[in-house]
């Protein structure tokens, strides 16, 4: 792989909570020993995300991976990863970080290199409850049989309940 992203910046200190910054951020491990770094931005209403190498001992600049219409993140962002995929979930509603449900649901994926984020936003959504990367793709799950997919060559496909 023919890795583009500039490693020029610092680990991001940025969080939405810093009394509780576990519950707004989650970082994958990849096996070629990068790392992958989502949190909820300081306002709450966007996810970032920056990786770093090994190889370069250094991280890409922060950037925004999707801005929802909602004002505030859900407690969880939840990262698995495979084979250079990285899969994430990540909700966004009203008063959801004291419990309430999400409004907007967030499917987030990048392979490769990690510089081209695809997301797809459900809205009205309780929320996606687990996402699987599998050599054909990723496939998240969601309540009432709910499913989306996707494929590397062809994005995002699925149902939505």
């Amino acid at each position: 792989m023919d890795d583009t992203s500039r490693y020029v910046a610092d680990r991001s200190a940025e969080t939405f909570d810093r009394d509780f910054r576990d519950d707004y951020e989650a970082t994958a491990v990849l096996a070629d020993g990068r790392r992958v770094r989502l949190w909820y931005s300081r306002d709450g209403d966007t996810l970032r995300e920056q990786h770093w190498s090994p190889d370069e001992q250094a991280w890409t600049e922060p950037r925004d991976v999707v801005t929802s219409g909602e004002p505030h993140p859900c407690q969880g962002i939840d990262v698995v990863s495979a084979g250079g995929t990285v899969a994430v979930i990540a909700d966004f509603g009203l008063y959801c970080y004291d419990g309430e449900p999400p409004q907007e649901s967030v499917a987030a994926v990048a392979s490769g290199d990690l510089t081209e984020w695809e997301v797809d936003v459900t809205e009205g959504f309780d929320g996606w409850y687990s996402a699987t990367v599998e050599d054909d793709g990723v496939r998240w799950r969601g309540p009432d049989g709910a499913a989306l997919v996707w494929d590397p060559d062809g994005g995002f496909l699925g149902n939505r309940g």
